[in-house]
């Protein structure tokens, strides 16, 4: 929770390539949840997925978000899983992926504790 993780995409080959974590830095703003890009770098290569795993606030509600900020050309699905705080187990959620050179971001109304994201692959 209250992370940045910035991960490098390289091309292996037409349909894999290769994810490698280049920044991990604590990240402890709440930012608002539709009105986030001030939130976001503007500094990241191409190439490069922002990861954002902190709380945003609508009016009076905070919610846990994933945001994702994508340099890459390509779009890519993957697996989450979360843990809420008050849980020991892991559970999978669904997620919209990113988007070649776009925003994108996820939302939970449950107070989470960890993310885990695994599994990148090329959108079909």
């Amino acid at each position: 929770m209250k992370q940045k993780i910035v991960l490098k995409v390289t091309r292996k080959n037409s349909t894999e390539f290769e994810f490698t974590e280049i920044k991990r830095e604590p990240f402890d703003k709440i930012i608002d949840i539709w009105n986030n890009n001030e939130a976001l770098s503007r500094i990241e290569k191409k190439e490069t997925i922002e990861f954002y795993f902190c709380q945003a606030q609508e009016n009076e509600e905070e919610a846990t978000v994933l945001l994702i900020n994508s340099r890459s050309k390509f779009s890519f699905q993957f697996d989450t899983e979360i843990q809420k705080t008050d849980k020991s187990e892991f559970e999978k959620v669904p997620n919209v992926g990113t988007h070649r050179n776009s925003k994108t971001q996820e939302s939970w109304a449950w107070k989470i504790k960890q993310i885990r994201i695994s599994n990148f692959r090329l959108k079909k």
